[in-house]
């Protein structure tokens, strides 16, 4: 469908307003798109009207177009010299076919028909501020966006859609007062947002304050009855009030627009209004001519276009607000989306922080437990290695592993080379473990350790797990070392770890038993080298030779008893540094070596220099230390020469008791050239003289001399008839007290000499 308009005054552009809005509300335009149609029509309409010449409005709705849902209106001029002066106007609203027939008959009484459609005009001017005013209150207070407006519109009012009788002149100035009265509400309305905006700008702080609300009532003409005697000239006051009502609610709106320029940016405060106040409208203050009643059709006409042009500066402003909340919106949401990032990253941080958390916890727990299973190990192997008795380490290892490591420990050693047979029954995984020299598991399932071979659960105990581990040497395994676990299993770590623990148990057992091999050798060799002591008249001989129990200290202390050639008595006792099988060797040489030197004669001291110049020789790195003592049987002297041993102790008949402690010569083999001296002293019949070596007297914590000490006294307390008597026993007897607080980790050698007493 498609209509067309020839304007050429305002009457026209009256009625094609009039007929747009009527078009656009009959095809469904909604009513804030068709005031914005109208004012922007309005608008244009009365730019044409301020030039000469004749204008042509189309309307089309026609179903050619590209777009059939959408009302189509152009305004252009008729004249091709007005086209170039005045660019052709277009606008196109949205709108739905029609829903009631669209009557294109014009009204007869064009008065009526103008009146109504201001009237309609003042409805969409009020739908306009309702909205207007909900904007508003949304950028001010977003978060009562949502309550609903309590501003009454207009469009409440019936009476301003009745339609207009032009029979009936009183009752048409009636309307028009009755639309006065509309227009003062609007202003009133209009007046109470300016009061609000007016607070706003002077105190921020005042502007929850209730607003006083401005009224109409200073308006005499408002209220001034209308005589129907004169229904012309009281229409056309009406009609002037009416526009006179529009001025002043299009002034009031003026001065909402700079209240509201004004809060939004006080720093423009003191400039100067550009706008007009309602002093400078001189058509309100001009009298009305009653004997000239202007043409009311006119004057209805300019005011639907001043009311579209009201219209329009609140439309302008309406979309203000709507670009202000608009904005609002955007800000909120580009704040709501950052606040979701804010969260996603601070949830992210959060897990990344927990898991850092976790993954520190396990690093500290894998930390702890390394820790602790260093700590097991060294402190085993220490305990392990301390002792060189491998019956004491097969005893330490339970305690050691149990409970923490193993519910029970077995130890298999093989009591030989050739013998793997288990004489008592021991699991299978055991014996493979024997044969093949790896570690087995023995259980219901998969063991899953490192290095470990996994076997069929054991017969003795099918429900209980079993690692068995090899006790591996250089040769062949030691044995086999079984362990239960202390809980449904082990861990990995854990096994490495008593696979390692296995290992080095195994080498303490084998450096054990390898020790007491050597010690057995060495003690055999040893006591095969000691001397029978000789039986002679008159002097009596007892000997001790004690090996050391700690260590392998045994081999070096030696005791001697032989006769010369002229019939003298040598008694030696002497001491080889070092300790071991080679010591024992190197004691069995020099007294091999005194042996033969004291055939030729010689008095101590010349045998001790010639045994020193020996050793020497034959070991440079090596010394020793003697005292060598002579006895002549007819002759009651004692010829004695020490090198750098512990001085004899010579109890007398009387029962006195002293060291022999003169000079003696410096120790045997050191790099220098010595003559060591002989010495002696009167040997009384019933006297003794006690030979002994260092491990007798001397202690760690107190020397030598408080041994020597305790010897003499130990020494003194027999009575003569008992050394008599029992001189085996009383050698015991004088060892028991020394060797109480001994650590018997050096060899012990004791030679007791008693002149009897019948001699005399």
């Amino acid at each position: 469908m498609k209509r067309t308009w020839q304007i050429s005054d305002v009457t026209g552009a009256a009625r094609a307003r009039i007929a747009t809005a009527r078009l656009a509300a009959a095809y469904g335009v909604p009513a804030l798109d068709r005031t914005r149609l109208t004012s922007a029509l309005g608008t244009q309409l009365r730019q044409c009207l301020t030039k000469v010449g004749s204008w042509l409005l189309t309307l089309d709705v026609g179903a050619g177009r590209a777009e059939p849902g959408a009302l189509h209106v152009s305004l252009v001029a008729c004249d091709p010299e007005q086209s170039a002066a005045q660019p052709p106007w277009r606008a196109t609203v949205a709108c739905r076919e029609a829903t009631a027939p669209v009557d294109s008959a014009e009204s007869p009484d064009e008065g009526a028909e103008l009146a109504q459609s201001l009237l309609g005009a003042d409805e969409d001017t009020a739908l306009v501020l309702e909205r207007l005013a909900a904007q508003e209150q949304l950028a001010h207070d977003p978060q009562q966006s949502t309550a609903p407006s309590t501003r009454h519109t207009t469009a409440a009012r019936p009476e301003a859609t009745a339609p207009v009788e032009a029979s009936e002149p009183s009752d048409q100035a009636a309307e028009l007062a009755q639309s006065l009265l509309g227009a003062d509400e609007d202003k009133a309305l209009v007046l109470e947002q300016l009061a609000a905006q007016e607070q706003l700008a002077h105190g921020p702080q005042q502007s929850t304050a209730p607003s006083t609300r401005h009224t109409t009532a200073a308006r005499p003409e408002a209220t001034a009855p209308v005589e129907a005697s004169e229904p012309s000239d009281q229409a056309a006051e009406l009609a002037q009030s009416l526009l006179g009502a529009d001025e002043d609610k299009a002034l009031v709106l003026e001065q909402l627009a700079a209240q509201e320029q004004l809060a939004h940016d006080p720093q423009q405060s003191t400039a100067p209004s550009p706008r007009h106040t309602t002093a400078a409208r001189p058509e309100a203050t001009a009298p009305v001519d009653p004997s000239e009643p202007p043409d009311e059709t006119t004057e209805l006409a300019q005011s639907l276009l001043g009311a579209d042009k009201d219209t329009a500066l609140v439309l302008e402003q309406l979309a203000a607000q709507e670009e202000l909340v608009a904005f609002h919106r955007e800000e909120l949401l580009q704040t709501n989306q950052g606040v979701v990032a804010l969260h996603a990253e601070l949830d992210a941080a959060g897990r990344a922080q927990r898991e850092a958390f976790a993954a520190e916890r396990r690093a500290r727990t894998e930390a702890e437990n390394a820790r602790r299973r260093l700590t097991c190990l060294a402190n085993t192997s220490a305990v392990l290695t301390s002792s060189l008795n491998h019956e004491e380490i097969v005893r330490r290892l339970p305690e050691l592993l149990v409970p923490e490591y193993a519910r029970s420990v077995d130890v298999w050693l093989f009591d030989g080379d050739g013998d793997r047979q288990p004489p008592t029954p021991h699991p299978a995984a055991a014996v493979v473990a024997a044969r093949t020299g790896r570690p087995q598991y023995a259980g219901p399932g998969p063991g899953g350790l490192p290095g470990v071979d996994d076997q069929p659960p054991s017969a003795l105990d099918p429900e209980l797990p079993l690692l068995c581990i090899p006790l591996p040497t250089r040769r062949a395994p030691l044995g086999v070392l079984t362990l239960a676990p202390p809980g449904d299993g082990w861990d990995p770590d854990d096994a490495v770890m008593l696979i390692e623990l296995a290992r080095r148990a195994s080498v303490a057992i084998d450096n054990a038993r390898r020790f007491e091999h050597h010690r057995d050798i060495a003690e055999t060799l040893q006591r095969a080298l000691l001397t029978e002591l000789p039986a002679t008249p008159g002097l009596r001989l007892a000997a001790r030779y004690l090996p050391a129990t700690h260590g392998l200290n045994i081999g070096g202390d030696w005791y001697d008893a032989f006769r010369q050639p002229d019939g003298s008595l040598i008694t030696v006792i002497g001491d080889v540094t070092g300790h071991g099988l080679h010591a024992a060797v190197m004691m069995s040489q020099l007294r091999t070596a005194l042996r033969a030197y004291a055939v030729d004669g010689g008095s101590p001291g010349t045998l001790l220099t010639r045994l020193h110049t020996f050793l020497h020789h034959l070991q440079p790195d090596l010394y020793a230390t003697a005292v060598i003592a002579r006895f002549h049987p007819a002759e009651p002297t004692l010829t004695w020469a020490a090198a750098g041993h512990p001085p004899p102790v010579l109890r007398t008949p009387d029962g006195r008791v002293h060291a022999l402690d003169e000079k003696p010569g410096a120790m045997l083999g050191i790099p220098l050239v010595q003559e060591i001296q002989d010495h002696t002293v009167s040997l009384p019949p019933g006297s003794t003289l006690a030979l002994y070596t260092d491990g007798l007297v001397e202690r760690r914590a107190q020397g030598i001399d408080p041994g020597i000490a305790r010897l003499a006294h130990a020494l003194e307390r027999p009575p003569a008839g008992e050394l008599e008597a029992d001189l085996d026993g009383t050698a015991d007897r004088i060892l028991d007290p020394l060797l109480s607080d001994s650590e018997r980790d050096d060899d012990i050698c004791l030679l007791l000499c008693h002149i009897a007493a019948d001699l005399a």
